[in-house]
C-alpha cells in the first residue's frame, strides 16, 4: 500500500483535509490583506454604522433638525458603502476560487468515501462524509483565522461598538 493510497484511509484523510482547508483559509486571508487596506475599510464602515444609528436614533425621537444635517452627510455616506462593497467584490472572486478549486480536486479523490467519523450516527453523515468534513473543518479553521488576520466583516462591526476590533 502506497502513501498515496494512505491519505483515503482514516484518520489520514481527515487530517489531509482538514490541513487542506487551513492553507486554503490561509491564502485567501493573505490575498485579501494584501489587497485590500482593511484599518480604513474598517474605519469607514465604523462610520457607516454610526450614521445609521444616528438616523434611527434622530427617526425615534423624531428630531427634523437633526434628520436634515444628516441628510447633507448621506451622499458621502453612500459614496463609502460603495468603496466598502467594491473592496469586498473584488476579494470575493480571488478567495472564492481558491475554495472552488480545492473542493473540486478533493471531491474527486474522496467523494463517496468515508474520511471522517462523526461522534453520533447519521447515515447521511455517512454518505455525504466528504462533503460534511469538508464545510466543518473549513469553518473550524476560517473562524479563529479571520480574527487573526481581521478579515472577518463582523469582527469590524465588533470594533464599532467597543471590541477590540479582532485583535482578541
Amino acid at each position: 500500500m502506497s502513501w498515496i493510497d494512505n491519505l483515503s484511509a482514516l484518520p489520514y484523510s481527515t487530517l489531509l483535509i482538514l490541513f487542506v482547508n487551513i492553507g486554503a483559509v490561509l491564502v485567501s486571508s493573505v490575498i485579501f490583506r494584501l489587497m485590500v487596506d482593511v484599518d480604513r475599510l474598517e474605519a469607514q464602515e465604523f462610520e457607516v454604522r454610526n450614521y445609521n444609528r444616528i438616523v434611527k436614533e434622530a427617526e425615534r425621537r423624531g428630531d427634523k433638525e437633526l434628520l436634515r444635517k444628516l441628510k447633507r452627510r448621506e451622499l458621502r455616506i453612500k459614496q463609502l458603502t460603495s468603496w466598502a462593497s467594491k473592496q469586498r467584490f473584488k476579494v470575493i472572486a480571488v478567495t472564492i476560487l481558491p475554495f472552488m478549486a480545492v473542493s473540486l480536486l478533493l471531491s474527486s479523490r474522496y467523494l463517496g468515501i468515508e474520511v471522517a467519523l462523526f461522534p453520533f450516527d447519521a447515515p447521511f453523515l455517512r454518505e455525504f462524509s466528504f462533503s460534511a468534513w469538508y464545510l466543518i473543518s473549513y469553518f473550524a479553521a476560517y473562524l479563529p483565522l479571520s480574527r487573526l488576520f481581521r478579515t472577518s466583516q463582523s469582527l469590524w462591526q465588533d470594533a464599532g461598538t467597543g471590541g477590540a476590533g479582532g485583535g482578541a
